[in-house]
């Protein structure tokens, strides 16, 4: 998830502009007991409401058994992003977390004009939330600019249903993107992938969809995340409120690999 700073004068002049070439599928295993830096980099700085820390690349750091590590305290994060961008292929990983309140544990693709200047902010979810249970939060977003409307086709899948709690364990999960539908799966506890929900673009009102002039369609760097709230006075019995309490423990997210098979 990535929040609103301010747009560049005359950004929206590139909104026309023609996709960046998709780089081509990638496996990174953390064999080495630390990402590839051919493939990534370790993000620094804020992105403003609701996060409440700030990421450093210190933060990302080995684990044993050959896993990368994404590490949280009061006021410091975790974040991964690849140096190319991708389209319409299967993004996946297997993480497991600590199960603490208020903190976010991701996998996602995203791009917007911070990234690319004139394009729109176009983003494809898969988060774990502690505060919400044992659920995965899945959600498309697409903004134009900074002066429309932002628009968030957000559902949570109880994966209590498919056995698996990514409290307890592991937790291998992902989503298929091609051109008219975004579809997201897990393994469930018999190491079987189901799919756990799937958006079609159209425009129909009678369906899990999104209109085609808000559907991502370009390519974009994909990320990993590990973050906390910024405790806000927010009403923390609200359903909106994303990610509710953070009491300030630490904790890290684990992941084994991350995957990217291109169509």
């Amino acid at each position: 998830m990535h929040t609103l700073k301010t747009l560049a004068a005359g950004a929206l002049a590139g909104l026309l502009a023609a996709p960046v070439a998709h780089a081509a599928s990638f496996w990174d295993g953390f064999d080495s007991n630390y990402y590839n830096g051919s493939l990534w980099t370790a993000s620094s700085g804020k992105n403003g409401d609701p996060f409440g820390c700030t990421f450093y690349p210190e933060m990302v750091s080995a684990a044993t058994g050959g896993q990368l590590a994404l590490k949280l305290h009061n006021g410091a994060c975790a974040e991964l992003k690849t140096k190319s961008k991708y389209q319409y292929g299967t993004v996946q990983t297997r993480l497991r977390l600590s199960n603490i309140p208020g903190t976010v544990a991701s996998l996602f693709t995203y791009d917007s004009w911070h990234i690319t200047p004139g394009n729109p902010w176009t983003e494809i979810d898969i988060e774990i939330l502690p505060s919400f249970g044992n659920v995965l939060n899945t959600n498309v977003i697409y903004q134009a600019s900074t002066s429309a409307q932002y628009r968030s086709w957000e559902k949570r899948i109880d994966l209590g249903q498919h056995g698996i709690n990514p409290m307890n364990g592991a937790i291998q999960v992902g989503f298929d993107w091609t051109t008219d539908k975004i579809s997201w799966f897990v393994y469930n506890s018999a190491s079987k992938k189901v799919y756990v929900r799937t958006v079609s673009k159209s425009s129909s009102t009678n369906c899990d969809c999104i209109p085609a002039e808000y559907w991502p369609s370009r390519p974009a760097p994909i990320f990993a995340n590990y973050w906390h709230g910024n405790n806000y006075n927010y009403n923390y019995n609200s359903v909106n409120y994303f990610p509710k309490n953070y009491s300030g423990a630490a904790g890290q997210a684990t992941y084994d690999f991350i995957q990217f098979i291109d169509y």
